[in-house]
């Protein structure tokens, strides 16, 4: 028996089928093998003798059974895992996916701050300027109508003052062709004028292009306006109307002198107000930013 035993070999599928199967079907057939060596070398009769298991091929499928329930538990276990690993695997995805979609729409919304807060600057800047050259333009227009009206002033005040001379040039012209004695009389009168206005209304001495002594009366001086019926010859009324320009053209001069000054303060006052304004208008503005 025992040469026997030790010359046998199991073939290959054995040892396949022999390590995978599990162990409790291994212990129970090995301990029937044991319960059968057990009957061969002891002297018990067959019939007494009891197995360990009673019904090895119902045992045996009973612990099949159980172990594919327990790999069926297993694989249940490793696929529950595997879904809950998937399940974390994809709440962390879309963790990941709102936190970068959060942080994109931060940075998006930041962006769209910083291209609004420039396009204001560029509109308050574009405004600025406009504003600045529309004071500009007001500028120089003023100042081109100021020097156009002053010219005009200078070419009408011209104008009237050769238009003047001319016709004192023609009356004298006349009055020194129609007698002498009309010239010594005019002579006398005009000196007797002169001397006249010097005493009444302390006048000052102005002399004209063609040598005439003129009186230019002081502020405040009285002077008489009583109507007169005497005649006045050519050369007295040219006198006249000589004296009557001499006047024109002083007024003339102090009005357009006055108006200089006037404007002068005008644009002074105004661009001061306009500046401060403006200043104001920053300041404000650098605030509320």
């Amino acid at each position: 028996m025992e040469e026997t035993m030790s010359s046998y070999s199991f073939s290959h599928q054995f040892y396949q089928h022999w390590t995978q199967a599990p162990e409790p079907v291994r212990s129970a057939i090995v301990q029937e093998l044991t319960d059968i060596t057990d009957l061969l070398q002891t002297e018990t009769p067959f019939e007494k003798f009891v197995f360990s298991t009673h019904d090895l091929d119902a045992h045996l499928d009973d612990l099949y059974c159980a172990h594919e329930a327990k790999q069926a538990a297993i694989k249940e276990q490793e696929k529950q895992a595997a879904a809950k690993e998937i399940a974390d695997k994809q709440v962390k995805q879309r963790e990941e996916a709102e936190r970068q979609r959060l942080e994109e729409k931060l940075l998006q919304e930041k962006e769209e701050k910083r291209l609004k807060e420039e396009e204001k600057q560029r509109l308050d800047a574009k405004k600025k300027a406009a504003d600045q050259a529309q004071k500009e333009a007001e500028a120089q227009k003023l100042q081109e109508a100021e020097q156009q009206q002053k010219a005009d002033a200078e070419q009408a005040r011209k104008e009237e003052s050769k238009t003047t001379d001319n016709s004192n040039t023609d009356n004298v012209d006349k009055d020194n062709k129609s007698s002498r004695v009309d010239d010594k009389d005019s002579q006398h009168d005009t000196n007797d004028a002169t001397n006249n206005g010097a005493n009444d209304n302390q006048a000052d001495t102005v002399i004209t292009s063609d040598k005439t002594l003129i009186a230019k009366p002081n502020k405040g001086a009285a002077i008489n306006l009583s109507p007169t019926n005497s005649k006045l010859s050519a050369g007295h009324e040219a006198l006249i109307h000589e004296l009557e320009m001499h006047i024109d053209d002083y007024l003339t001069e102090q009005m357009l002198q006055i108006s200089e000054d006037l404007k002068s303060w005008l644009r002074s006052e105004v661009s001061r107000q306009l500046i401060e304004q403006e200043q104001i208008n920053e300041t404000v503005t650098k605030k509320n930013g």
